[in-house]
């Protein structure tokens, strides 16, 4: 977590911990709240930060009267940032070509979630996160 609270600091981004009501994670600008209380595990904690972190990076702000496409691109340009950030391209390559090779081992590696490690892969393979439901 340290690296993300160094960003979180270069960003001028604060960051409150605490309960929040039906919530792990949100953020407006120049905030991000966790509630650690419903995170199962610091993977968890790094994935939510990192996105939250994200919406603060690109500007990524919506509200819920936007329109879904505008909410999507949103929540997109915060999963990418955080992805960028959590498992840079050229460490996930290291990593694969050092034998591992499953998500859930990747995941470990990097101290995500395996479905955050899943996005990653599918984004780093296709360029986007429209991940098809299979």
């Amino acid at each position: 977590m340290l690296d993300l609270y160094e960003a979180a600091e270069e960003l001028g981004v604060e960051i409150f911990t605490g309960n929040i009501p039906n919530c792990i994670s949100f953020s407006v600008p120049g905030y991000i709240a966790l509630d650690y209380n419903l995170m199962e595990n610091g993977s968890e904690e790094r994935c939510a930060a990192a996105h939250e972190l994200g919406h603060c990076a690109r500007d990524a702000f919506y509200t819920r009267n936007d329109p879904l496409y505008i909410r999507k691109r949103c929540e997109n340009k915060a999963d990418k940032w955080a992805i960028k950030k959590l498992i840079p391209k050229d460490e996930l390559m290291k990593a694969v070509h050092s034998g591992l090779s499953d998500p859930w081992e990747l995941a470990e590696y990097f101290r995500v979630t395996e479905d955050f490690m899943k996005k990653a892969i599918w984004y780093y393979q296709n360029g986007n996160l429209s991940i098809p439901n299979i």
